[in-house]
């Protein structure tokens, strides 16, 4: 299993290195395009976008196994130590609901705008809404270990050898 999960985790971390490394360099051409060569890029600003949305969604799962979202978490830690723990994998549970809610609709969105093509690059928007569901998926799967591991404490379900943070 641990192998699985660091296989997931490792890919991810490639495909959200591999978009920030594609917004920084376009975003690079179009002020050289831009200001040096006096000729604007015509997708840049577009395809930006997109690869910024793909790192948000999937470095957003990421950060749900080091714990690095942030929360309001007074209550939690006004509650005794013996409910606190059941508290917060309570409010897990209600992130993952919410997930698989969002997966499921924003599925349904990228099917409708399969036919409609973006202004400048002209990609099927339904391919570029994607990236909703398959983010949704991922963070529901990573907080569905971490409610694993707050039972259990194996480490394996993190798919990494430190704890939380």
């Amino acid at each position: 299993m641990k192998n699985i999960l660091k296989k997931l985790d490792s890919s991810i971390e490639n495909l959200v290195f591999a978009c920030t490394i594609g917004f920084v360099a376009i975003s690079f051409l179009q002020v050289i395009f831009r200001y040096i060569i006096n000729n604007s890029l015509s997708w840049s600003e577009e395809a930006c976008r997109y690869l910024f949305v793909c790192t948000v969604f999937l470095g957003s799962s990421l950060a749900i196994l080091k714990n690095k979202h942030i929360g309001v978490d007074i209550l939690a830690r006004i509650l005794p130590k013996s409910i606190e723990k059941y508290f917060t994998i309570l409010l897990d549970l209600i992130v993952v609901v919410y997930l698989i809610f969002l997966s499921y609709i924003s599925f349904e969105l990228a099917l409708k705008n399969m036919n409609q093509l973006s202004p400048a690059m002209q990609l099927h928007l339904g391919i570029v809404y994607l990236i909703m569901p398959i983010g949704s998926v991922v963070m529901a799967i990573n907080f569905i270990r971490v409610i694993i591991y707050k039972f259990t404490r194996d480490k394996d379900w993190l798919g990494k050898d430190e704890d939380l943070c």
